[in-house]
């Protein structure tokens, strides 16, 4: 009995005197214990049924947006090509997904030409309202459509902008706020894969 009270008194000091994990960059916050997260049925630029489950095995990069955006969206899909580029070999490891959250305008064919414009391997997504929101709202995202009950046609629609890591186990690990700088992104990805260091 003794000698267990000395091993469990070892253990946590040990446990006590460990160093702390180290400080992740601005811009991106750890989702721990990792999150499992529904997988729901959504509808590819191909007009096939799809879901984030599909890709498990690789790293998601995750971002909600839609195919009108003046600037959040265009900026961002931009990023993920930088993305890609400083993951170099590595980015077989990840796949980059852009759901729409403006699913009356955004058709599979419509949402094919936007991506087209950025990078065609970029995983295109769109689904109904109901779908999308529930969707969003487990990374604790929303968005809004400002048409005024439709009368608009010509609309914006407000959402989050933050971008959203699943690791192989499409599990939600990562959330990168918008406006984090892409070699940030990468470096942390990389390090994620356990290839830090290797680039370059």
């Amino acid at each position: 009995m003794r000698l267990l009270l000395v091993l469990l008194l070892t253990v946590l000091f040990v446990a006590a005197c460990a160093p702390p994990p180290p400080a992740l960059p601005a811009g991106v916050t750890a989702i721990d214990p990792p999150r499992a997260m529904t997988a729901y049925t959504l509808t590819n630029t191909a007009g096939e049924s799809a879901s984030l489950t599909d890709f498990q095995g690789r790293y998601v990069l995750l971002v909600y947006g839609y195919t009108h955006c003046p600037d959040i969206c265009p900026i961002t899909l931009g990023r993920f090509n930088q993305i890609k580029d400083l993951l170099a070999e590595n980015a077989a490891q990840a796949v980059f997904v852009f759901v729409s959250v403006d699913p009356a305008r955004d058709t599979p064919q419509r949402m094919a030409e936007y991506i087209g414009m950025f990078d065609p391997e970029i995983i295109g997504l769109t689904g109904e309202e109901a779908t999308i929101t529930q969707m969003i709202g487990e990374y604790g995202g929303r968005f809004s459509a400002r048409n005024f009950a439709g009368l608009r046609e010509n609309y914006t629609v407000d959402h989050t902008a933050a971008s959203f890591l699943l690791n192989p186990e499409g599990r939600w690990i990562r959330t990168y706020a918008y406006g984090t700088d892409s070699s940030v992104i990468a470096a942390d990805m990389l390090m994620l894969m356990g290839v830090a260091g290797e680039e370059g």
